[in-house]
């Protein structure tokens, strides 16, 4: 991983980082800190505790009011969930993560946190079956690196930003759509996960235009 990150780098390909399960054991968190000190990261993406973790241990900064929650495994703490008395301490954490390293933060939830360090957006599109898939974060994480990548070479901090709350706005709709779709079939986890994927190879300007919703916050 670091190498190829470090390929990436010299090439000035977009690296998209997820700590998966960060907190959960020292051997994840050594290795998380190891590869953001020799890989400069694009965009991290992570759920509200991965990211609390990370940057605690970056710079030892907690922020808002009591002690950072370990993930469940590789699931977000109860006490970490996206609502709107954890929101504001959740956007601060976000920022103060996209200061620290200089990378695009993506924290994930029943709302969306993406972070420039500046600019906080909130994407408000997804539904509750995604998360009880396993793998619509690695999803994530994939589309966000072929949106990424698509601006080009060297892009500024704001492209990165707008592609990347572009890209969790589009993964958020299809949810939406594949909700919908599986409960026409009707069909449960199984087919909901298929509809996802269809919906995500399927997606067009047209409809990502009509149905994302982002809020400036």
């Amino acid at each position: 991983m670091i190498k190829a990150g470090q390929e990436a780098n010299r090439r000035n390909l977009p690296v998209i980082f997820d700590p998966v399960g960060i907190g959960a054991s020292r051997y994840r968190t050594e290795t998380a800190l190891s590869l953001l000190k020799e890989v400069k990261v694009t965009v991290i993406r992570g759920n509200a505790s991965e990211l609390r973790v990370l940057l605690k241990e970056l710079t030892g900064q907690n922020v808002g009011n009591g002690s950072v929650s370990p993930a469940r495994g590789v699931d977000a703490s109860f006490s970490d969930e996206i609502k709107e008395e954890t929101l504001e301490t959740l956007k601060a954490t976000a920022r103060a993560l996209s200061t620290a390293t200089g990378a695009v933060t993506v924290m994930t939830g029943a709302t969306d946190i993406v972070s420039s360090g500046k600019d906080n957006w909130l994407i408000k599109n997804g539904c509750p079956q995604m998360s009880r898939i396993t793998g619509s974060g690695c999803m994530l994480d994939g589309i966000i690196a072929a949106y990424t990548a698509s601006i080009g070479p060297r892009p500024s901090q704001h492209a990165i930003f707008q592609a990347a709350a572009l890209a969790t706005a589009a993964a958020g709709l299809c949810g939406e759509r594949a909700a919908k779709r599986a409960e026409k079939i009707p069909g449960g986890t199984g087919s909901f996960r298929c509809c996802f994927q269809d919906e995500v190879s399927i997606l067009e300007e047209s409809t990502l235009k009509g149905g994302i919703n982002i809020e400036v916050s």
